[in-house]
């Protein structure tokens, strides 16, 4: 009655689910000779630990056979036929690869026996360029056991500007998937913590040559599995161990002490079946008080990071007959941060996010049905959740919720970022999709091996704004002042106040993208392999305000070819032509909306002089001389908005920058070629040249046809819109290197990649993801200078860099358990960076332009052809390098682990032991890039200039005021140029952790 009852709700499920495909099979293929003749009818049978019962199919006329849509794991794969010896083979596919096991069977003869043979590594089955990284190799290694750890093992993976970047792109262009859920961040783009680390079987990075089932993005595809229950019971609980205090000093002189606080990190994992072959579970949990030692920006004062998380996943596999199966799966995260430091920007504890609530979860439903030998359908929704709750400032009133961000030293200080009492964002996504697949092979024509899906993604936003808890800002335009700990405003005309009211409450906006495709992978012969897909992508985005901000459409060729030199699957040549769309970026689209988004006014400074002499006046008071000023004097934001002498700028959403037409996603172009060689039967080794193009990023059109706005306090504005602009260029060339070689008790593996990435902008900011750039199409009269959007080395362009891991299993008695070690070398050459200032293109800057020269004589201003100038910044970027002129040091680690086990019957008891960084290198790797011009400093003896007619002069860095004004210099590196500000600056230096716990 009980197993009724259970199967009774199983069959519910799957009639109330809706069909889709979750990202989370493979396919086993092969080809059955005798006597290198193919071999119809043999009877193909596979089992593993990870799947439910077996399956079973008979060889077409080819001799070919496949198996699609099982879950990746080791299967053992039969072959029989009668008058025939029967063959077996053991072959392992990874997450988002395709397994292959041949066969060439012999006549029986009276002395029968099974033959086991190993298999050609799923690397070199398919065109793709593909990692996969175990769990347990991530469990040996002295590394972290997260999916971004798992990134950092592949080749084609460099650190970007907001995260990692996958074979050129911006990081935010990323597709993360766990157990087939999109667990990107909505806004910046990067994963979500969505797993527990023990829970996790594989996980499989994708750089090129992607398959046309994988949409929305245009760097790699990273997806991972959790583990399922099983036909035994298994389990494990581990607790590891860290402490700020076991953390070495960086090369900062006067680095804080470190608390001396032990973090413990409780892990758990269950899983088994309720009926064998019918219905598993799995279920596991995480708890963690974490505390990581930080330093706020140049003033270097102590804090601790602090989080106190709790998950949980609890997943069910069942298989209503041996035709049909459902997983379900959830995920919950409740967790709390503590001190949350916004872009790594506060130079004060104040700024901090005193404590700020993260809610997340994902749930999916996945469907596998079989209705022929060869036809399958997969199906699966899914949906996540995540909210920032809490997440700014306390206060809201002037004094203490005013956010003061210093955009000459890049700090920000005094109030956190946002408004933590305001309100509560969620960024939230759900998808439904379908997949049908079909085998179909013939002497005449080759095998087939066809599949056709259906995607429907939504990723919805709700955020009321706030910039700040007063939705005040100041911008102090002058280097702050820095005494010790306390940071001191300097306020002089300068200096401006930036009011960021909301004057629309939010709305969800839904980005929506339906996705058709098909995938035809033809095995021609024993030697040519091809494959043909096509994706459709079709936009239907709509922002808060219910207007439609983009229903493009795009098709992306996905084509490839392989030659198996020897007919073996040992050699092979790779060539491939894929199209990739990204995802419409949402803070884009929103951008036209005026529901939750901030108005940005800016008001000149008038008031008194603040901390521009030896008397300095700290910066509650100062910020209370700027609300009396305001409020008082001059009567407030509606006062000031009625003379002109204080409005700068003002940017009002649904008025400033309105939507003319409709906006694509970007989208990336690539060629591939590729050579893979299986060495030994343990080692392989695959090299891939990756060129991709980048296009229609997201730029800013603003001239003197795009006309004027009047916003609701009747002030005129030039109006903007956001377009794809063409004279946004990223561009890539990439060796991608990977091999691995596995003797008993060693393992050796690598991953190298040699690549340039070059273009005329990083397309996002860490903090905010993808921006709309302004280049030529903005403000062209006087924008339109050479050095403003230079093309060169982007900050992804990391030349050189190398993983190399090895292990080796020690040969100790077995009453001492089994000991490992294993060695992790990282090697980065250095990251780009450039000499960047800014001018003042409007001359409104307290009568000076061009870093401050005035607008006379030969330094005259452009004459004004008629804008109002309302959203021409007086702080303008000017290259006074080339882009990418500087290089910070190379970056090298080595890591070591100790890792120990004791089996007790099937228990087994381990422990771990990782040394990070064990040579303590301490390469800076975010240095000072801090320019001086005559605008930031009127002592240094630096001389204005024209950005249109010169080209400016360095003065020595360090050289005395009088000998810049000798040679006639314009600008200067700060003295410490290239030089780290703190300890944050360092990599990371040597760090010590542990590990202890049984599994079963």
């Amino acid at each position: 009655m009980a197993k009724r009852t259970v199967l009774s709700v199983l069959a519910l499920l799957l009639i109330a689910a809706v069909p889709a495909f979750a990202q989370i099979t493979v396919s086993l293929n092969g080809n059955v000779t005798s006597d290198g003749k193919p071999l119809p009818g043999v009877t193909v049978t596979i089992s593993s630990p990870q799947m439910q019962g077996t399956r079973t199919t008979v060889t077409a006329e080819t001799g070919e056979y496949n198996f699609a849509n099982i879950p990746p794991g080791t299967y053992s794969v039969e072959f029989a036929l009668e008058g025939m010896k029967p063959i077996k083979r053991s072959v392992t596919i990874g997450l988002s690869q395709t397994g292959r096991a041949d066969a060439d069977m012999k006549v029986a003869n009276v002395s029968e026996a099974i033959t086991v043979t190993a298999s050609a590594p799923a690397v070199l089955e398919t065109t793709q360029v593909a990692a996969n990284v175990p769990q347990k190799l991530l469990n040996e290694l002295p590394a972290g056991r997260t999916i971004t750890a798992a990134v950092s093992l592949a080749p084609g993976v460099s650190p970007g500007v907001g995260g990692f970047s996958i074979s050129g792109a911006p990081s935010f262009d990323n597709l993360y998937l766990v157990n087939g859920v999109t667990v990107s961040e909505n806004v910046r783009g990067q994963p979500h913590n969505l797993f527990i680390e023990d829970a996790i079987q594989e996980t499989t990075i994708v750089s090129g040559s992607v398959s046309a089932e994988y949409g929305r993005f245009t760097g790699g595809v990273v997806n991972t599995i959790t583990k399922s229950g099983g036909n035994e019971f298994s389990g494990s609980y581990r607790d590891g161990f860290t402490n700020p205090k076991w953390v070495s000093k960086t090369a900062w002189p006067t680095e804080a002490d470190h608390v001396n606080t032990t973090s413990q990190i409780h892990e758990g994992t269950l899983g088994g079946y309720f009926m064998k072959d019918r219905l598993w579970f799995f279920g596991s949990g995480r708890k963690a008080k974490t505390s990581t030692q930080s330093f706020t920006q140049l003033t270097n004062i102590g804090y601790a990071n602090a989080f106190n998380e709790k998950r949980w996943e609890g997943k069910l596999t069942g298989q209503i007959n041996p035709r049909h199966s459902l997983v379900v799966d959830y995920l919950d995260i409740t967790n709390t941060e503590a001190n949350n430091n916004f872009n790594n920007q506060s130079a004060d504890l104040e700024s901090l996010v005193p404590s700020r609530d993260l809610p997340n979860s994902i749930k999916s439903v996945f469907y596998n049905g079989q209705f022929a030998t060869n036809l399958l359908l997969e199906g699966s929704w899914t949906k996540k959740y995540f909210a920032f709750k809490n997440s700014g400032s306390p206060f809201t009133d002037f004094v203490h919720g005013t956010l003061i961000r210093d955009t000459v030293r890049t700090i920000r200080y005094a109030s956190a970022t946002f408004c933590g009492v305001c309100d509560t964002e969620q960024r939230n996504n759900k998808s439904y999709n379908a997949k049908l697949s079909y085998f179909l092979g013939s002497s005449a024509t080759g095998t087939h091996t066809l599949a056709t899906g259906f995607e429907s993604f939504d990723q919805m936003r709700y955020a009321n704004n706030f910039q700040s808890g007063s939705n005040y800002r100041v911008l102090p335009f002058n280097a702050s002042k820095i005494v010790g700990t306390d940071v001191y405003p300097v306020l002089n005309s300068n200096s401006e106040l930036v009011w960021t009211p909301i004057f629309d409450a939010a709305n969800f906006g839904h980005f929506k993208t339906n996705s058709f495709y098909v995938n035809d992978k033809w095995d021609l012969s024993s030697k040519w392999s091809f494959t043909l897909g096509v994706r459709y992508d079709k936009n239907n985005a709509k922002d808060g305000n219910g207007h439609v901000v983009s229903d493009d459409s795009a098709f992306s060729p996905r084509l490839a070819a392989a030659y198996d030199i020897r007919g073996n699957g040992h050699q092979k040549v790779n060539v491939s032509f894929a199209r990739y769309v990204g995802a419409l970026a949402e803070n884009i689209g929103e951008s036209f909306a005026s529901v939750g988004q901030p108005a940005y006014i800016e008001f000149a400074y008038r008031g008194p002089a603040v901390n521009t002499g030896t008397t300095l006046t700290d910066k509650y008071a100062a910020l209370a001389i700027i609300q009396n000023w305001f409020f008082n004097t001059v009567g407030g934001p509606e006062a000031a908005l009625k003379d002109p002498s204080l409005v700068v700028a003002t940017s009002l959403p649904g008025f400033s920058t309105q939507l003319r037409g409709k906006l694509v996603s970007p989208h990336a172009d690539e060629w591939s070629v590729g050579y893979g060689h299986q060495v030994t039967s343990n080692a392989y080794f695959r090299a891939d040249y990756i060129h991709r193009t980048f296009k229609d990023f997201y730029g800013s059109l603003l001239n003197l046809g795009t006309g004027t706005y009047t916003d609701p306090f009747g002030n005129k504005g030039d109006l903007a819109t956001v377009i794809n602009d063409s004279d946004l260029k990223r561009n890539y060339r990439a060796i991608q290197f990977q091999g691995a070689w596995n003797p008993r008790h060693f393992q050796l593996g690598t991953a190298y990649t040699f690549a340039h990435n070059e273009g005329t902008t990083e397309t996002e900011t860490a903090g905010s993801g993808p921006v709309s750039v302004a280049v030529n199409s903005f403000y062209p009269e006087f924008l339109n200078y050479a050095q403003r959007v230079p093309y060169g080395r982007l900050t992804t362009d990391v030349r050189h860099r190398l993983r190399l891991w090895a292990g080796y299993d020690l040969p100790t008695p077995a009453f001492l358990g089994k000991f490992n070690i294993t060695a992790l070398h990282s090697y980065s050459s250095g990251t780009p960076y450039s000499a960047v200032g800014t001018i003042d293109p409007s001359g409104r800057n307290s009568g000076f332009r061009y870093a401050g020269a005035p607008c006379t004589g030969t330094n005259t201003c452009p004459g004004n052809p008629g804008y109002t100038l309302s959203q021409l910044s007086t702080s303008q970027n000017y290259f006074f390098s080339a882009r990418g002129a500087f290089q910070t040091a190379a970056l090298q680690s080595t890591d070591m682990s100790l890792n120990w086990e004791l089996p007790v019957s099937r228990v087994a008891l381990f422990a771990k032991g990782d040394v990070l960084n064990i040579f303590h290198r301490s390469a800076v790797v975010t240095p000072n890039t801090t320019v001086v011009t005559r605008r930031t400093s009127a002592t240094n003896g630096l001389t204005p200039f024209n950005p249109f007619t010169q080209t400016p002069i360095e003065c020595p860095q360090g050289a005395a005021a009088a000998d810049c004004t000798a040679m006639g210099a314009n600008w200067q590196k700060g003295p410490q140029f290239g030089q780290a500000t703190g300890p944050n600056s360092y990599q990371t230096p040597r760090t010590y952790r542990f590990a202890v716990g049984v599994r079963f």
